[in-house]
């Protein structure tokens, strides 16, 4: 090929930058082209650290500045036009320093219509259990989100843009053409607006009533109502992030201002559910910093305790009664509110903000750093090996807390007969979490291992 072209997020990043030097290897003439999420903030240390190998990044949403530098580079015109396209960076060895030509401007109207992607190549890996692996595809109608909770990536984006119905339509069209079965649409918060939503399980019903879906959302983005119409159209699968039961710990993230209304709100919700063919999944986060508001009326945060913990998994299990439940350890990843703002650097396990550079191997060998990711195998229960977390989440502590629920979830499967699904990472459950007939069985800790 002329171009390759890698696309990470920070966990990944490593892993990608050595798959753009083996390319190099392969073929020195290669354009090594890197993109995803990860370079919106990292861009320049993978520039300083990797332009021996890495020709060039593409910084925010690159569907138009990597066509532009394939159309040059086609044409041979790479070299003199590149500082002409908008999106792009790369190392400038003239002046030994990076350079970068700016942020595109997001896509809208016709322009995020056109970006139908095109699959080329299928794996029944893509297919989700909770919708029976059936031939999935995962869609986007919306970019970005109206929320701005501390802990999340999409907070880096102030706007949000939405395809035209008609355009969700032709995409369903062409992969019900292409055999698929199913459909998970991966906006972050699918039903913040109901008349869409409504619209959408209009195209299910009359044009594709073979279909099931399944999506991400907010307990306080969903009701009765609109469940029952979800529920028609072939909605199977509803997974809702509630991060937290404590009050002090969703003021910290950002998630709600009104967290009294918001967990009665998802006890409503969940109680629907079961009465549904939806079955749901609730989200948890572990290690935030609660904000609480002192006597003399300033501002303080603090660390999330046990019996915090404890507190958010009661109300999970005993209140909400989920089909399944998944569990995160807080990741500090770069550009996110937690990672960067002074106020909340009692989670940080460095003396500084999270960077990018955090997340990059060769940062740390050349700096003479320890590097601070995680290594023990009790992350992988948390999505969280290889992260960052906060330095009181000791691996002691996850563990603790994935005792906590597995004594829980045993309970209530055995004295109401239900059986409630922990979620983790494969390799992790087939190592050490054994589950026969809704029962759990954690492995010792000292038998998990640690890289």
């Amino acid at each position: 090929p002329g171009i390759v072209g890698i696309t990470n997020l920070s966990i990944q990043n490593d892993n990608a930058n050595e798959i753009a030097r083996e390319v190099k290897k392969y073929d020195k003439n290669i354009l090594v082209v890197k993109g995803g999420f990860h370079e919106l903030f990292g861009w320049e240390y993978t520039l300083e650290l990797h332009h021996e190998y890495v020709d060039y990044v593409v910084v925010g949403e690159g569907e138009k500045t990597i066509v532009e530098l394939t159309r040059a580079y086609e044409q041979g015109r790479l070299e003199g036009k590149r500082q002409d396209i908008i999106g792009l960076a790369y190392y400038d060895y003239d002046n030994k320093k990076s350079h970068f030509n700016g942020m595109p401007i997001p896509l809208r109207g016709n322009d995020l219509d056109a970006m139908i992607p095109t699959r080329l190549f299928y794996d029944e890996s893509y297919n989700f259990d909770v919708l029976k692996n059936k031939k999935t595809a995962q869609i986007m109608t919306v970019r970005g989100c109206i929320y701005n909770c501390n802990f999340c990536t999409e907070s880096s984006f102030k706007s949000v843009r939405k395809r035209t119905i008609d355009s969700v339509f032709s995409e369903l069209t062409e992969l019900a053409r292409d055999g698929y079965k199913a459909i998970y649409f991966d906006d972050s918060t699918f039903t913040i607006n109901h008349k869409r939503v409504i619209e959408i399980c209009g195209l299910f019903k009359e044009h594709f009533p073979v279909m099931i879906w399944g999506c991400n959302t907010r307990d306080d983005r969903l009701d009765d109502e609109l469940i029952s119409i979800m529920e028609e159209s072939g909605c199977r699968y509803i997974f809702t992030g509630l991060e937290s039961a404590v009050p002090e710990i969703l003021e910290g993230l950002n998630k709600t201002h009104n967290t009294e209304e918001y967990l009665k709100k998802a006890e409503q919700i969940y109680n629907r559910l079961r009465d549904s063919e939806i079955e749901s999944s609730v989200f948890l986060i572990f290690g935030a910093a609660k904000k609480i508001k002192n006597d003399d009326g300033r501002i303080q945060y603090i660390p999330e305790t046990f019996e915090d913990v404890k507190e958010t998994l009661k109300f999970s299990v005993d209140k909400l009664k989920p089909k399944y439940i998944s569990m995160n350890i807080l990741r500090l990843l770069p550009g996110v509110p937690f990672s960067e703002g002074k106020k909340y650097n009692l989670l940080w396990p460095v003396d500084n903000k999270i960077h990018a550079g955090y997340y990059d191997k060769k940062w740390y060998e050349q700096n003479g750093i320890t590097d601070v990711r995680t290594t023990h195998h009790i992350y992988r229960a948390f999505e969280a090996k290889e992260n960052i977390v906060p330095a009181f989440m000791t691996p002691e502590f996850c563990y603790k807390i994935l005792g906590y629920i597995v004594e829980k979830v045993n309970k209530i499967n055995i004295e109401n007969n239900y059986k409630c699904k922990i979620v983790v990472d494969e390799q992790f459950e087939e190592a050490y979490l054994e589950c026969k007939d809704g029962q759990y069985k954690l492995a010792p800790f000292e038998e998990i291992e640690d890289d």
